[in-house]
């Protein structure tokens, strides 16, 4: 019998195992989206196995065999990712890069790290390998460069302080004090960055307030944000927003998010579904699973956790030990694993052409554009602007635009791009190529002056490329 439950722990623990690498799946560079989506399929398709696999069980779940199988899956996950992520660095480094391998920025990689840490650390038995574990992932959250990621791990150290303080008012105040200075200090770390988050906030706040009940609709913020951001610099052309000011394709906050596009309704589910199991493991005082419910909304105030299979995946877990003890512990899990799947299944209809996407629509016109197709190219970018407001779909327009010798059409995207993205020279040079197509001389000279005086945020070979232009427009 002992045999029988350690081969049916070993199992488990390896398909958990999979289940994690599948949701941290390495990039496939064929995919037009290398980073996210496999990752999705993968993960869907090890949930289907894992499904498969208990589907004969009517028994309830045992909670100590599942958290024992989930923390030494986590444990070897960690390992994993931590030996790969560093490998990868190492070798591929190229200049300042930062560390975020296999995702497509540092933020991924440090929800990943942040959310498998408190279980991989329960596995451990030993005190000196629990604080080696977690010193490794903090040096690991530290290269990332996330700022939502040390929020988070400061609430693992200060959850853990408080958690040895006997007197709780003390106890608190000495909570709020720590955590004011780590908010203090990600701020003034990243000021820029901060000022231009609070920008976004604002700006996703007046589009919240036009529709506050019943929101904008799926895809609302996609639709509306970057045209909003667009108008707001074309009034105020100065403004200190305006270098700082780049592509958003998301609020930086799945509350915000979740407001924007479904209105209250949409906000007050995703409110319930993260603090009802908070609530929960307060009450049980569970207080691994209190942290990790908190790693989770901390991810949800301040970034996109929600774009990533790992964070479904601990969420279903979370809501699996709240309903161990339950008759209806099957029904919740499918539940929570059946919205995972119409997830993954309308990636893939949006992926084979049967549902309208506004990232497939605007590669479809990418990819003509750069195979000369103007005119096919023209029809998709106007089909794809129904969905998506967005600078590199205005810029693309306007390449096209300008192939197909559409000029003064070519020109407004070109402004429209320059007014969302006011610190972007590609704007500027496709104006530029109009004017100087058209022999605008006195536009060509007030464009190529605005070029060589523009401050360059990045500095790259294409902005010194665009100004050397503009330099020999002006001296010719």
């Amino acid at each position: 019998m002992g045999n029988n439950i350690n081969k049916e722990d070993r199992n488990l623990t390896l398909l958990f195992f999979l289940l994690l690498f599948c949701s941290s799946l390495p990039p496939i560079q064929s995919h037009w989206d290398p980073y996210v989506s496999p990752k999705w399929y993968a993960a869907g398709l090890m949930l289907f196995i894992i499904l498969m696999c208990i589907r004969n069980k009517t028994h309830v779940i045992d909670i100590k065999s599942l958290s024992f199988c989930w923390d030494k899956a986590s444990l070897f996950f960690v390992v994993w990712i931590i030996f790969a992520t560093l490998f990868e660095y190492i070798v591929c480094q190229e200049g300042d890069k930062v560390i975020q391998w296999p995702y497509d920025n540092p933020s991924g990689l440090s929800l990943v790290l942040c959310l498998t840490i408190i279980p991989a650390l329960n596995a451990l038995h030993s005190n000196r390998l629990r604080v080696l574990l977690f010193i490794i992932v903090l040096i690991m959250v530290l290269l990332t460069k996330s700022r939502t990621g040390l929020i988070v791990i400061s609430v693992f150290i200060i959850g853990t302080i408080f958690s040895f303080i006997k007197k709780r008012m003390f106890g608190i105040l000495v909570m709020i004090t720590l955590i004011g200075f780590v908010l203090i200090y990600v701020y003034v770390n990243k000021e820029d960055s901060s000022k231009g988050r609070y920008f976004i906030a604002k700006t996703t706040m007046e589009l919240i307030m036009e529709k506050p009940l019943m929101g904008h609709g799926s895809n609302g913020f996609e639709r509306k944000y970057m045209e909003r951001q667009g108008q707001y610099f074309r009034a105020h052309p100065n403004s200190e927003y305006a270098i700082l000011a780049d592509e958003i394709s998301h609020p930086l906050s799945e509350f915000l998010l979740a407001w924007i596009d479904y209105g209250l309704l949409g906000l007050a589910v995703l409110i319930m579904l993260l603090l009802f199991p908070l609530i929960c493991f307060l009450i049980m005082k569970k207080r691994k699973d209190v942290l990790e419910c908190l790693s989770v909304i901390v991810f949800c105030v301040f970034s996109y956790p929600l774009n990533y299979p790992i964070t479904w995946i601990v969420i279903i877990v979370l809501y699996t030990n709240l309903f161990c003890n339950s008759q209806k512990q099957h029904k919740f899990v499918l539940c929570f694993i059946l919205v995972f799947s119409v997830k993954v299944s309308i990636m893939a209809f949006e992926d084979i052409g049967i549902i309208n996407s506004s990232n497939i629509l605007y590669n479809k016109a990418s990819r003509m554009y750069r195979r000369g197709k103007f005119h096919d190219a023209y029809i998709i970018s106007k089909e794809c602007s129904e969905y998506l407001s967005s600078y590199n779909l205005e810029l693309l327009s306007g390449d096209i635009c300008f192939r197909l010798g559409l000029y003064p059409e070519g020109l407004k995207h070109y402004k429209t791009a320059s007014n969302m993205c006011p610190s972007r020279f590609a704007p500027l040079e496709g104006m530029l190529n109009v004017y100087t197509e058209t022999d605008d001389s006195i536009m060509i000279k007030k464009i190529a002056s605005q070029i060589v005086k523009k401050p360059i945020k990045i500095h790259n070979q294409d902005v010194y490329r665009i100004i050397r232009n503009a330099n020999n427009l002006l001296n010719r």
